[in-house]
């Protein structure tokens, strides 16, 4: 009997040399079932097993790997191969109380601790190992930290979460990517007062519209207090010529227009336009209407969008000032000849100083476009009442009833 089982190792021994995997756990399988394996035969067996993932093969040379580690023969191999006989096993609870009896033994051992934890994770064992995940996930993040999270949130460590992502944050050499990543997740932990510093920090250096920004102004909500708008007033100060417009609009739109007045009056002229825009709309939310109209006049001489020229009249409007109301639809047609809000408003101010054929010639469009406004049908019909184009006038007449 012991010659069989010698000449079954010394086959079994020359097949896993020469790489004949399959009949090499035919003849370990063999000697297992004969005698007890041990030393390098058990490493042989388990390499092999582990290797085509053979649970019965696995189960077969587990009692050999099981007597190294627990009297701590052998060397770090088969200790790995152990933990990894353990893990393809489902034997979670064995590994855990290896974990257990060895962290402190092993802690020397970085590869041993690794896979170890490694193993854990695959299995899910968390409450046992997240202490010592927790350094891991700090000071090499990726996996570690991703298993650190997933740990953290089944066993409802969430302080100890937030407390180990500001740590990893606070690295020097964690990346922009992963830092908002970090922001990302401290907000779906509701942890808003450490997300904040990190979005603002990486927006340093950013246009106001990058995806940083966003974020910030997200968390400042609709009125941010007072560190904030200090905050983005900062920013707009030292922003590029051609950005600082949009810093601006942020301050205006927390809620701050006069500083945006301050800051914009202390800048040298000529101011970007888009400088200038937000510095008259701040002008309106202050009601401020004897600097606007001067302003206002200034800007229709420089502004061409049909946009901004149509809020100026209509702000020229708010400011009383009729010659400006004017001059501002004005320019809207210069800009715009087929602007319909400009032809309405100068067809009214024709008809107001009895300029009928002005009247026609610029209330007949806007008529057509704008059945239901009866009112306009009604003047454009005394216009052309006036100027003896009756038949015309009574269709627009007929036309203004059928809309009241």
């Amino acid at each position: 009997a012991d010659n069989e089982v010698e000449n079954l190792a010394v086959m079994a021994y020359g097949e896993f040399q020469r790489g004949e995997r399959q009949l090499a756990l035919k003849r370990f399988r063999q000697l297992a079932s004969r005698t007890t394996l041990e030393g390098r035969m058990v490493q042989f067996y388990a390499s092999l097993a582990v290797q085509a993932q053979s649970r019965e093969d696995l189960d077969a040379v587990l009692p050999g790997l099981r007597n190294i580690a627990q009297t701590d023969q052998g060397d770090d191999y088969s200790h790995l191969l152990y933990i990894e006989v353990l893990r393809q096993t489902g034997r979670d609870d064995e590994l855990v109380k290896y974990w257990q009896n060895n962290n402190t033994n092993i802690a020397s051992t970085d590869a041993l601790r690794i896979e170890l934890l490694r193993a854990l994770i695959s299995l899910k064992r968390y409450r046992e190992i997240l202490t010592s995940l927790r350094p891991m996930a700090v000071e090499r993040g990726g996996d570690w930290l991703a298993a650190y999270i997933e740990g953290s949130r089944q066993e409802s460590a969430l302080e100890e979460l937030k407390s180990t992502l500001r740590q990893r944050v606070g690295q020097s050499f964690v990346n922009d990517q992963e830092r908002e990543q970090i922001a990302h997740l401290m907000l779906s932990l509701g942890n808003k007062q450490d997300a904040l510093p990190i979005f603002m920090t990486l927006s340093e250096g950013k246009p106001p519209t990058s995806a940083p920004m966003r974020d910030v102004l997200f968390l400042f909500g609709p009125r941010p207090d007072a560190a904030a708008i200090d905050w983005l007033v900062a920013r707009a100060q030292n922003a590029p010529a051609s950005e600082r417009g949009d810093w601006l609009r942020y301050v205006l739109e927390s809620g701050a227009a006069a500083r945006v007045v301050d800051r914009v009056e202390a800048l040298k002229k000529p101011w970007p336009i888009a400088v200038r825009r937000v510095y008259l709309e701040s002008l309106v939310s202050l009601q401020a209407w004897p600097m606007l109209r001067g302003e206002l006049a200034l800007a229709l001489k420089e502004e061409r969008s049909i946009t901004e020229l149509v809020k100026y009249a209509q702000w020229a409007f708010m400011s009383g000032d009729a010659e400006l109301v004017t001059a501002a639809w004005r320019t809207v047609i210069a800009v715009d000849p087929s602007n319909l809000d400009a032809q309405r408003e100068m067809g009214l101010l024709a008809y107001r100083k009895r300029d009928m054929v002005t009247t026609i010639s610029l209330l007949t469009d806007v008529v057509s476009t704008t059945p239901d406004r009866w009112d306009l049908g009604i003047v454009l019909g005394d216009a052309l009442w006036d100027q003896k184009r009756y038949p015309e006038a009574k269709r627009i007449y007929r036309q203004a009833s059928v809309a009241m």
